[in-house]
């Protein structure tokens, strides 16, 4: 009798995923049938993964302007790949198939890969956390991130899944390899290095040697893989990439996008404002790690490097800011811990998505995204006030991870 129930339970189990695979997949095709796939960002990685089978070089404006061509894009934002050119490897695989069936191969996975870890960061904090699983759903469905890093065929949702995995590694010892794995996100440099900076500053300060190793290993390895395509890809990634920041400098979600928005006003020199502001904010963030490093876990300390580089970082996009699922769980946990009310817990995701909505309506009447800005930086007073709360109250930590 015993038998077969663990065999019904697991044939249950089985079928569920299957339903929930199949309805993914649905969803995915759906996307990509409603929109112009072949005019999209996806493009551009699943191009970089193409030529890599084509033996050529995306740095070259030949070789990626005609990529364009050869496939009937009229859409061409840039003459070269903008991204570190190890991404051409990572979506190789991807490359191997014709562009609409990778497209709904990549929007799969994206789907899989931020109910993972929506699933891993609940799983890991115990069974308390289960009854808060449909508010945290819920509230990543409507969170408007979600929605633009799947449509546009975005790479932050497998940072998301790394940064996540990266915490798990960790919290089982296995420092090397969550180093190891870090430092992929690396492959979105605007994002990638100031949250590998700030998180290396704590490992560093906890003598993590074994993790920082990890993270060595990968960034070599890196750097001889994108040598295979180009030589002199490091040097000729900083052109490219100096470049391209260059030319919507001031126009994103940032705070460089608000001060930006201020000179406007007659503000002179307002870019020496976001060097003072940015990297008081970085520095500070840097400093305040240093001095909680005994008593951060390993959650704070990405959500506070997650929310810091959204916040001050000089080129990101709104689809970039599903990175912030993180933190606002970490905020979740910590009303968690203070004993808050269950529909104040369960309506804090949804207050994100609700400001994300009203700063969407003013961008739109001022044609400006820059004040998307507010919404990583709502996230990092939310995220400092919950330590500080947390620690005020002395409530001990239930593992490592949070």
């Amino acid at each position: 009798m015993q038998n077969r129930k663990t065999f019904t339970a697991k044939l249950k189990t089985l079928l569920l995923f299957i339903g929930l695979g199949l309805f993914l997949v649905f969803v995915a095709r759906s996307i990509v049938q409603a929109i112009d796939y072949r005019n999209s960002d996806f493009f551009t990685f699943w191009l970089a993964g193409r030529l890599v089978w084509e033996g050529k070089n995306p740095y070259l404006a030949a070789d990626w302007v005609g990529g364009h061509h050869q496939f009937g894009v009229t859409w061409i934002p840039n003459s070269q790949l903008v991204y570190p050119i190890p991404i051409a490897f990572f979506y190789a695989p991807l490359g191997f198939f014709p562009l609409y069936y990778a497209y709904i191969l990549w929007i799969f996975f994206s789907e899989l890969m931020i109910l993972s870890s929506l699933y891993l960061l609940i799983q890991r904090l115990g069974d308390q956390y289960k009854n808060y699983i449909f508010p945290i759903l819920v509230g990543v469905l409507l969170f408007r991130p979600t929605w633009l890093v799947i449509k546009n065929g975005q790479i932050t949702s497998f940072l998301l899944f790394t940064l996540v995995i990266t915490m798990l590694l960790w919290d089982q010892g296995l420092w090397f390899f969550g180093g190891m794995l870090l430092a992929c996100i690396a492959l979105k440099p605007n994002l990638g290095i100031p949250i590998l900076v700030i998180m290396l500053w704590w490992l560093l300060l906890q003598r993590k040697h074994r993790a920082i190793q990890g993270v060595l290993v990968t960034g070599i390895a890196l750097i001889l893989l994108g040598q295979l395509l180009s030589p002199n890809w490091v040097i000729e990634y900083l052109t490219i990439g100096n470049k391209k920041a260059a030319s919507v400098f001031g126009y994103n979600p940032t705070l460089w996008g608000i001060v930006s928005y201020l000179n406007n006003f007659g503000i002179q020199k307002w870019w020496i404002f976001g060097i003072v502001f940015s990297g008081g904010i970085f520095l500070g963030g840097l400093v305040f790690i240093g001095k909680k490093r005994t008593t951060l876990s390993i959650l704070d300390v990405t959500s506070l490097a997650i929310t810091i580089t959204l916040f001050v970082t000089p080129y990101t996009w709104p689809y970039d800011q599903i990175l912030l699922i993180i933190p606002i769980f970490d905020i979740i946990k910590s009303m968690k811990i203070l004993k808050y009310p269950y529909l104040a817990i369960a309506a804090a995701f949804l207050s994100i998505d609700v400001l994300a909505v009203i700063l969407l309506y003013i961008s739109a009447r001022m044609q400006r995204e820059v004040w998307n800005a507010f919404i990583p930086f709502v996230v990092l007073g939310a995220l400092l006030l919950a330590i500080w709360a947390v620690q005020k109250n002395d409530r001990p930590f239930h593992n490592a991870i949070v």
